[in-house]
């Protein structure tokens, strides 16, 4: 069962399962993890290890970064060695390009400014539509010399020296995870300061963890809006990787659509955090339990198992990329659900809060976006699911997440199509093999 489109890029029908999963999936580790440790492991001096790289575009991207900064990249079986600058990057008349990849660019715009050289920065059309304004405003703040508001820009580098640094966290949270990361190249210790709180708290918590793994001290105080500190330099390790909290959603949102259960490993070591789109399916009714070492000792496994009972809750103000895959789901829950604070939705690779509800009404659903009752320019998401969906065409926008969420709507709906199915190759390449995995048995697939 590996979906696949044609030449010319049109529709393909996505798998039908039409029976209780009863399946294995072994994840890689995650992007956002991944990227995280490329960026800190070209900063330290000697080779750190990075065990069970996934198979994503955007980490590739990421190595090709740091290659160009001065860094050494070696593969070794499902990993890879990074022989680090041991400083900030070195670089002359360098283009440096992020593909499709915002974290890529984002973190890496402060990385190249904190390093010296000349160099153009530069990524896709899809990446340029992104909203980028909050990193130009931090590249003036940190006083770096560049030109051009939009990609490509020019970047003179010649090192960061600031003793404290406002960000504004307003589209995004990727800017505030490339100041921290980048912070030990600084040429002085500084202090950053936000406003207001950070919003997709769930990937700065990330961000500090790999920096802990690293051998930095992070210093975070939210008493009277965010402040960090980030205090010493990374030193080369040897990095296990955490799952995606999106792609262990999707696959636990298989069986609670199907029935049935499903068995998801993934490499112990990791410093892997809370996942709230678990907790919001166990508060569902679907049945999760996590049984510690699996078959060999370098994995740990966990089951989910069982039909949602209940509409689906979220506040997806800590990760909004978990939404996707819930929205979906909620397509086949017994009542009507609620995703609250979804409206950063709107800024992701898609318009996926759009593309969310349109696909919902496509497939007999019904879905609307109204106004948070207590928090101002906040947007809430409420889905009611129809006991007889239909099939439908869905558009995926080039998105990676709106592609793997749409294609659990097809395992329980004969018929559903999307457009650009080698989206998923943005995180996760090997998608259509794991969700085969997932199920557990042959999936129909009609042509």
């Amino acid at each position: 069962m590996t979906a696949t489109a044609d030449s010319a890029g049109g529709w393909t029908t996505l798998p039908f399962a039409g029976r209780p999963a009863r399946g294995n999936v072994t994840l890689r580790g995650g992007k956002s993890h991944a990227i995280r440790a490329i960026f800190l492991a070209s900063q330290a001096e000697g080779i750190s290890t990075i065990l069970q790289l996934p198979l994503a575009d955007d980490v590739e991207r990421a190595l090709k970064w740091i290659e160009a900064g001065g860094a050494r990249v070696k593969r070794e079986g499902d990993g890879v060695e990074i022989e680090g600058c041991g400083g900030p990057p070195r670089f002359d008349n360098t283009t440096f390009d992020a593909g499709d990849s915002a974290a890529v660019l984002r973190f890496g715009m402060i990385w190249c400014s904190a390093g010296t050289g000349d160099a153009t920065i530069t990524g896709s059309e899809q990446l340029n539509r992104r909203p980028h304004g909050e990193g130009f405003q931090l590249l003036r703040e940190l006083g770096v010399d560049f030109r051009g508001e939009s990609l490509p820009f020019l970047l003179h580098a010649r090192g960061v020296r600031a003793d404290k640094v406002l960000f504004t966290n307003e589209s995004t949270s990727q800017f505030l995870s490339g100041l921290l990361l980048a912070a030990p190249l600084f040429q002085s210790v500084p202090i950053f300061s936000g406003r207001r709180s950070a919003k997709s708290e769930f990937y700065i918590h990330q961000t500090s963890r790999v920096l802990e793994q690293f051998g930095c001290e992070v210093l975070w105080v939210t008493s009277y809006g965010p402040t960090f500190m980030v205090k010493g330099r990374p030193r080369a390790t040897r990095v296990s990787l955490e799952p995606d909290a999106s792609h262990e959603t999707i696959f636990a949102c298989v069986p609670a659509i199907l029935g049935g259960s499903l068995n998801i490993t993934y490499p112990a070591g990791a410093a892997r955090g809370e996942n709230p789109g678990l907790s919001a399916l166990e508060r569902a009714g679907v049945a999760i339990r996590f049984d510690g070492i699996g078959d060999r000792e370098h994995q740990i496994r966990y089951s989910a198992s069982g039909r949602l009972l209940r509409g689906i809750e979220l506040d997806a103000q800590a990760d909004p990329d978990l939404v996707p895959p819930l929205a979906i789901a909620a397509m086949f829950a017994p009542e009507p659900s609620r995703f609250l604070r979804v409206e950063r939705l709107q800024f992701k690779e898609s318009d996926r809060l759009a593309a969310l509800r349109t696909a919902i009404e496509a497939l007999g659903g019904r879905a609307e976006v109204e106004k948070n009752a207590t928090i101002a320019e906040s947007l809430d998401l409420r889905i009611w699911p129809n006991p007889k969906p239909r099939a439908a065409q869905l558009s995926v926008r080039g998105d990676h997440r709106l592609a793997m969420a749409f294609a659990l709507a097809g395992l329980a709906i004969s018929g559903v199509e999307i457009d650009n199915v080698r989206s998923v190759a943005k995180s996760m390449a090997d998608f259509f093999d794991q969700l085969r995995n997932a199920i557990g048995h042959d999936a129909r697939v009609e042509n």
